[in-house]
């Protein structure tokens, strides 16, 4: 398949590509189908970027390079349909701002988006706690060690 972008130009992509929000992200439901593209080659962060609407793409990453001890509790309900066992099999990412600068990075950790690794289904929670932001700054000292990559930050209850 081919998506023809506004912003980092043509990408042949699979199925097997395809990150699968079926819930979309909050206030745009009908984004439900994305590919993870590198943001720039040195930096941890990516680009989520739509395949419905090619001009619409988000930058993520992974919530430690924000907050290191960053953890979910997730219950069934909070993961929906993604069937999960194991919450090692949980790749958790936040939406970020960017101003330019990557000192001025910051993290939405009140809105991540969940994903099954295996199947590539996830889905975006929003949580209530007080002691986190939709803006937290980037934490610099932690920013070369870590980078989306696999983790156990969710773990499934209940």
């Amino acid at each position: 398949m081919e998506l023809i972008g506004t912003r980092f130009g043509d990408f042949h992509y699979e199925d097997k590509d395809l990150l699968r929000l079926p819930e979309g992200l909050v206030g745009m439901p009908q984004l439900t189908r994305f590919l993870i593209l590198d943001f720039e080659a040195d930096l941890p962060l990516k680009w989520l970027q739509s395949i419905e609407e090619p001009a619409m793409g988000f930058l993520v990453a992974d919530p430690r390079l924000f907050q290191p001890d960053y953890s979910l509790h997730l219950s069934r309900c909070d993961l929906g349909d993604i069937a999960v066992m194991d919450p090692a099999d949980l790749v958790v990412f936040v939406l970020c701002t960017y101003k330019g600068e990557l000192e001025e990075t910051t993290g939405n950790l009140l809105g991540p988006i969940v994903v099954h690794a295996e199947s590539r289904v996830g889905r975006q929670i929003i949580l209530e706690d007080r002691d986190l932001s939709t803006k937290v700054p980037l934490f610099i000292a932690d920013a070369a060690t870590t980078g989306g990559s696999r983790q156990a930050v969710a773990e499934p209850r209940g």
